[in-house]
């Protein structure tokens, strides 16, 4: 990792959140790539109760970043985000657990 600031020096890893990651030419500057994919209605939803969007500009959005296959190509893990918070729980840690134990 490059030139980031780092919150917590000595820290065993970071997590950076980057929805442009590989759109802003940024990935080899990263050790690892996590990708969180979600529906296309469920991300227009999402993106509009956010952001107080309409659809419109919602699929802007999305259409500005790389598609899931090219995000999928540069996984090191997948998190698939198909209901709410709680179900995402287990796939957050089970990725969390294979990045310590790497």
């Amino acid at each position: 990792m490059k030139e980031l600031e780092v919150a917590h020096p000595g820290a065993p890893f970071l997590i950076y959140e980057a929805s442009l990651l590989i759109e802003s030419g940024r990935l080899a500057d990263f050790d690892g790539l996590i990708v969180v994919t979600s529906p296309l209605p469920d991300r227009l939803s999402r993106i509009m109760a956010r952001d107080g969007t309409g659809k419109e500009a919602a699929l802007a959005m999305i259409d500005a970043q790389s598609s899931d296959t090219l995000r999928l190509k540069h996984a090191n893990f997948l998190i698939e985000n198909l209901g709410s918070v709680e179900d995402l729980k287990p796939q957050v840690l089970k990725v969390l657990e294979q990045i310590k134990s790497a």
